[in-house]
């Protein structure tokens, strides 16, 4: 290698030479061109795929309209009012059929989306999903029959998973997630995928492919992020039970936006396994599906079958430790930990009023409060 002097004097030579010099120039300008003209390139290239992508779309909603025998939400107002526990035990009486119960819901989210554009896309087969469970002899599963709605960057085989992206657009997914597997082992029908923020790194629910989300109770007001949309969707009717992910409140942000239930699980306890993230390499916080219901009953049925011997299956790395409906039903004093200082960041005043609310409604349930002496943290026995 030269030593730094030697290179230093062969630059300002050859910048100090006219003919050299308007060599380097044209060699700089032309990089600059050619810089400029792949930017170009990338643009136009990613505004034809979003106006191949948003006809796919209009196409796939066609299709579902052209499935409804009936139109008018009001037809379906029985279905509709439903949990998804009392939708299962219906269906498995044989009250009532897997595809008349997803017709009610593809309605209703047609309506909704039309309001507030929380679908993001519809998935077309699946009619043929619930006309197929309707011939089983044997109704199993423990949401037999429900529709549910998925959030945008969790896959679905045959369908893109694009974070709101432009540039993803066209990587269609193989194989479906991990999650999806085991709804669909559970007997439940996916049937609208839900929208977004770009990036899913907001607040908000807004992108370039599918348009902004707004909120069900206010259409002038955000449903939150990054699971907008599968809040929206809940909280408008459209859905009874959904999933979303959850890295810093994307479950949780959303939920009480739209006013609807959301579980931020514990890492490692379901598989993430085939699902879209912008923050690979990150350890610092780590990112979670998360069980979203449009009431609490619904909630509860679908974070049972989230945590069953079935997803432990399908992976065996989890550990064995599947919902215990025994320690959920039990009556005696629990053991909850809260703070509302951790001894480096001090909580917002809204977060310790409701630490505080929180703690106040356990100890009105019997539970009984114990000061740790660390500091000022707390812990409920």
């Amino acid at each position: 290698m030269l030593p730094p002097s030697t290179i230093k004097d062969a630059a300002v030579f050859i910048y100090g030479h006219p003919r050299s010099r308007a060599v380097l120039l044209s060699l700089l300008g032309s990089l600059m061109l050619s810089k400029v003209l792949c930017q170009c390139w990338r643009y136009y290239s990613n505004k034809n795929k979003l106006k191949s992508k948003q006809a796919e779309l209009s196409k796939k909603r066609a299709v579902v309209e052209a499935q409804l025998l009936n139109k008018d939400v009001q037809f379906y107002e029985e279905i509709l009012s439903k949990t998804a526990p009392e939708l299962v035990e219906a269906l498995k009486n044989g009250d009532m059929f897997a595809v008349d119960v997803l017709r009610a819901y593809q309605c209703k989210a047609l309506e909704l989306t039309d309001s507030i554009n929380c679908v993001a896309e519809f998935i077309t087969e699946a009619e043929e999903n619930a006309k197929a469970l309707d011939a089983l002899p044997d109704k199993k599963g423990l949401l037999y029959g429900v529709p549910v709605s998925i959030k945008e960057n969790i896959n679905i085989a045959g369908y893109e998973s694009t974070g709101g992206v432009e540039c993803l657009i066209g990587s269609v997914a193989k194989e479906d997630a991990v999650i999806v597997k085991l709804l669909r082992k559970h007997g439940a029908i996916p049937f609208a995928r839900t929208n977004l923020p770009q990036t899913m790194l907001s607040y908000s629910c807004t992108n370039y492919i599918y348009g902004e989300t707004t909120n069900p109770q206010d259409k002038t007001r955000s449903p939150g992020g990054s699971s907008g949309g599968e809040a929206a969707m809940l909280g408008g009717g459209g859905s009874v039970i959904g999933v979303g992910t959850d890295l810093g409140g994307s479950v949780r942000i959303p939920a009480d936006f739209c006013g609807v239930y959301s579980l931020k699980l514990t890492r490692g306890r379901i598989q993430g396994k085939g699902v879209l993230t912008f923050t690979k390499g990150n350890l610092g916080i780590l990112g979670v599906l998360g069980p979203m219901a449009r009431d609490f009953d619904s909630l509860l049925l679908l974070s049972q079958a989230l945590l069953s011997p079935e997803m432990i299956e399908l992976d065996r790395s989890l550990p064995n430790l599947p919902f215990d409906p025994q320690v959920y039903e039990k009556k005696t004093p629990l053991r909850i930990g809260y703070y509302t200082f951790d001894g480096v960041l001090q909580c917002q005043p809204p977060v310790v009023r409701a630490v505080m609310e929180a703690k106040a409604a356990l100890e009105s349930m019997g539970h009984q409060e114990v000061v740790s002496s660390r500091g000022n943290c707390s812990f409920m026995f």
